[in-house]
């Protein structure tokens, strides 16, 4: 496309303005009818077991993972400078 067609512009302008309006539209449409609305899929946790889970792993008299075990790379706490 000549940069400087200012028809070719404005053909191309009206094409792409045509298109956002007709997909607002249809969004629109699709919220409206909701069909648009997704669920979320929902697993049910215990979530009081794996905070018990977590506090014997952790801070038991004996816990699973040691201080060895848990260190974080060095170079993941860095500064920024």
């Amino acid at each position: 496309m000549d940069p400087f067609d200012i028809e070719a512009y404005f053909q191309k302008r009206d094409i792409e303005d045509t298109y956002i309006v007709n997909r607002f539209i249809q969004r629109r449409k699709n919220l409206e009818e909701g069909s648009a609305s997704r669920t979320r899929k929902y697993f049910n946790r215990d979530h009081a077991a794996a905070n018990q889970r977590l506090i014997d792993d952790y801070f038991a008299n004996e816990p699973t993972y040691d201080d060895a075990k848990t260190r974080f790379p060095s170079n993941r706490w860095r500064p920024f400078k």
